[in-house]
């Protein structure tokens, strides 16, 4: 009768810590994947691995800190199985528009295409330059999304955003070049080429 009660006690203080921080964990989520449904699943995750592993949780941090710890592995998680699944391959990118071959060398005549521009002036301006600017960020792999999300928005460091994603240090400069490469031609084409 004992464990069925202690079941019963951990259901009701999970359920507390739901109604506490789920929306914070959700806006944490969301602010690491940029994807809602999968920020609600990765909170809906946390809270279940919460509850088949209360035991363990040993009051030396407050719930919202484990919770968040619990979370952030469930994040890093999710783009170590993405690494896998969906590597790019240099064929694909050549299909986007990529400066490189599919040797990884520079595509022929693209060093001479990349052109500097100005800032947006003006609100309406911004605004045209964002939703243009969000349009190429979603064409880029899921990962290279999260990665300049994480390095350009959130302001995290270079070995923080490697730990998170489960990524070599190398690969996350290459990440980062090729991603703000692709994100300079695409806006080329769809934004300054228009203006």
């Amino acid at each position: 009768m004992k464990a069925k009660s202690e079941s019963v006690s951990v259901r009701q203080l999970v359920a507390e810590w739901v109604n506490c921080y789920a929306d914070e964990l959700y806006g944490w989520a969301f602010a690491k994947t940029n994807q809602e449904e999968l920020a609600r699943d990765l909170v809906q995750d946390t809270f279940v691995a919460a509850l088949e592993n209360a035991s363990r949780f040993q009051q030396n941090s407050s719930p919202k800190t484990w919770l968040f710890g619990i979370l952030k592995n469930k994040i890093a998680a999710f783009y170590r199985k993405q690494i896998k699944l969906q590597l790019v391959s240099f064929s694909q990118l050549e299909d986007q528009g990529s400066f490189f071959d599919k040797n990884g060398s520079w595509a022929a005549g693209e060093r001479q295409e990349l052109i500097f521009w100005e800032e947006p002036a003006g609100e309406a301006e911004e605004e045209a330059f964002r939703i243009a600017l969000k349009n190429c960020m979603e064409q880029l792999p899921p990962l290279w999304q999260t990665a300049l999300q994480l390095k350009y928005v959130e302001g995290e460091k270079g070995a923080s955003i490697t730990k998170d994603l489960g990524i070599s240090a190398s690969n996350y400069w290459q990440i980062i070049h090729r991603a703000k490469l692709q994100l300079r031609k695409c806006l080329n084409e769809k934004w300054f080429h228009k203006k």
